[in-house]
């Protein structure tokens, strides 16, 4: 589950951003 975690830090990060991860 580190996806996870990087997924989390992407969005936190690219809050601005649209999510380009959809789990």
């Amino acid at each position: 589950m580190i996806r996870i975690r990087m997924w989390r830090i992407e969005i936190m990060k690219t809050t601005i951003s649209p999510p380009r991860y959809t789990v």
